[in-house]
């Protein structure tokens, strides 16, 4: 047996409402309340989930979905 260093990714998404003038200008107000902590994606939404092997001398597989 070996041992092998695996690195698993998990993508979350959550809707927010945010009341502005245009697109671009909700997207700023989003961007702004999600770094100052105010909207946050916990409990978020799983949309997915995958893996990958990590080389010990440099590299990685191909990402792998891994099963909801």
């Amino acid at each position: 047996m070996k041992k092998y260093r695996v690195i698993i990714e998990e993508t979350c998404a959550k809707e927010f409402d945010i009341v502005a003038d245009d697109p671009v200008a909700a997207l700023d107000t989003a961007a702004k309340q999600y770094q100052e902590g105010v909207i946050a994606l916990e409990p978020g939404e799983l949309h997915s989930t995958q893996a990958s092997i990590i080389f010990p001398t440099g590299g990685q597989t191909e990402w792998t979905e891994l099963c909801l």
